[in-house]
């Protein structure tokens, strides 16, 4: 993790306060709900799924088109942990079967080696190791270590914006879970204490009713909760952080664009909660790092110890 450093650079938002769920639509959900639902056991299996997939037809929860869903049930990719896309203990498309079409899971791109060792920028060659790149060597920004579970582009993009945009909030369970598991993967000698998610400000929350990073950040808990191995369970802190000034949109502008209009958005809402405590911001999105650069800087200023970053999705550039 980094301690006080550089400059800015980063992107989307989240608090836990106030949230207000936004049902999904039943048909949006079939799929999900049918995964859920209790199978009896023997040979009436095949009968029961039979009756599950009439009365709900498969539709893939990123194109959103009616058809066959990758098997649920079908053994996950063998994992390896000299393998750069095993994550944790789970390939990360395990957790997406049953919810995407065979065309949309194909298209998920993970984040392996080599990447930079900061940002966690993949790189297009495949040759060589971890190491920083160019913007990382010209500028130390304020946190240490970026990662996501993916390439936002895709099926993973579709994930985000039916979650964000679209309201599945269904899906925050996956994508936690996913979470979860790239958190273990990455930070299992690294010190945690505190994850944060990026907040919205009020009014935007008001109009979107939740936070996607604070839902992500809930599914998380709740995969932390049911696994007995967990080698470390930071606090999740829902409002150490907030949005202290309304900000235009991030869409569309250029990275020196979003660092201006980023600029002291935040405010730390306990600071003596977060001294000298190593935190991790959790954000949905990494686009070019300028509202996860402002929300460390705002977090270093208030006493942090360090900072680092996951986020659900990030940009090749």
């Amino acid at each position: 993790m980094a301690s006080r450093g550089g400059t800015t650079g980063g992107d989307g938002g989240g608090e836990g306060d106030g949230l207000r769920e936004i049902p999904a639509s039943p048909s949006d959900d079939c799929a999900l709900a049918a995964d859920s639902w209790v199978v009896p056991p023997g040979r009436a299996r095949r009968l029961w799924q039979a009756l599950v997939e009439l009365v709900f037809p498969a539709r893939c929860a990123a194109c959103k088109r009616f058809g066959v869903l990758a098997a649920a049930d079908a053994p996950p990719p063998s994992v390896d942990h000299g393998d750069p896309q095993a994550i944790g203990r789970h390939h990360p498309q395990a957790h997406l079967r049953g919810l995407l079409c065979p065309a949309c899971l194909e298209q998920c791109q993970w984040l392996r080696s080599p990447l930079c060792s900061r940002c966690g920028i993949m790189f297009i060659s495949r040759v060589g190791g971890d190491h920083r790149c160019s913007d990382c060597l010209s500028d130390n920004g304020y946190y240490g270590r970026a990662r996501a579970v993916g390439v936002y582009q895709g099926g993973l993009m579709a994930l985000v914006h039916q979650l964000k945009y679209r309201g599945r909030l269904a899906l925050a369970a996956p994508m936690g879970r996913m979470l979860y598991d790239t958190f273990n993967h990455y930070w299992r000698e690294r010190r945690v204490d505190l994850v944060v998610p990026i907040p919205l400000h009020p009014r935007r929350l008001r109009r979107r009713g939740f936070n996607q990073a604070a839902l992500l950040l809930r599914a998380w808990q709740r995969a932390a909760d049911r696994d007995p191995a967990a080698a470390m369970r930071p606090v999740a802190a829902m409002r150490t952080l907030v949005r202290s000034r309304r900000t235009r949109s991030q869409t569309g502008l250029s990275r020196r664009e979003r660092q201006r209009n980023i600029r002291g958005a935040f405010a730390v809402h306990d600071r003596e909660g977060i001294c000298q405590k190593h935190v991790l911001l959790l954000d949905d999105v990494f686009t070019t790092g300028a509202t996860v650069e402002e929300a460390a800087r705002t977090v270093l200023a208030a006493g942090a110890a360090a900072v680092d970053v996951l986020t659900f999705a990030r940009t090749l550039r």
